[in-house]
């Protein structure tokens, strides 16, 4: 498993994936972007869903076996951590930019609300290449 980042040059985006033993780059010219889409996912429903009905379940099953208040409360803290977790990092997303001829992916950007922040730089680059 690796990781990807993303870096705004003068002229182009530069996107940088790494993994053991490998670098890969890509970049995406200014000029030549022509649309970014930002198309928003259900993974974050998901998440939510998962970890709250853990935390459900969880606290079922306390309150089946006569737990008393701190073992139910110690029970709980993993699921309802991860689920307030998920809550404030907000939704999933993908994001792509697209040129003439390819479409790439904007892997770093798969929270929506980093996602806007970066598309706003974006585009502040992107029209003051175009303008040119």
């Amino acid at each position: 498993m690796g990781s990807v980042r993303l870096w705004f040059g003068e002229a182009d985006l530069l996107q940088v994936s790494y993994t053991p033993g490998r670098e890969r780059y890509e970049r995406m010219p200014y000029a030549n972007v022509q649309a970014v889409m930002l198309m928003e996912t259900n993974g974050w429903y998901w998440r939510l869903g998962i970890w709250g009905g853990l935390a459900l379940i969880v606290g079922l099953v306390c309150v089946a076996l006569s737990a008393g208040l701190v073992e139910i409360l110690f029970a709980l803290v993993v699921p309802v951590l991860f689920l307030l977790v998920e809550l404030i990092r907000g939704r999933t997303c993908q994001c792509f930019l697209l040129t003439g001829v390819e479409r790439y992916r904007l892997h770093p950007w798969s929270r929506r609300r980093t996602a806007l922040k970066g598309l706003r730089q974006l585009s502040e680059r992107v029209r003051a290449a175009q303008d040119r």
